[in-house]
């Protein structure tokens, strides 16, 4: 099994915030420095933190 990529890694930890925390926890920022990239990395994956939010939906569709 391959390691999770850069967007996968970044909508994990959305996730797992999320879950913990709730969506007012989920910032950009936060995501970004529990993956150890920027903020501007996290920006070229997800172009808002709406995409992200899509983007942990259809990880558990």
């Amino acid at each position: 099994m391959s390691a999770p990529n850069t967007a996968e890694r970044i909508a994990g930890a959305a996730q797992a915030i999320l879950v913990s925390e709730g969506a007012a926890a989920v910032t950009m920022r936060r995501v970004a420095d529990m993956v150890g990239v920027s903020p501007m990395a996290a920006y070229k994956h997800y172009p808002s933190r709406q995409a992200l939010f899509e983007a942990v939906a259809d990880r558990t569709s």
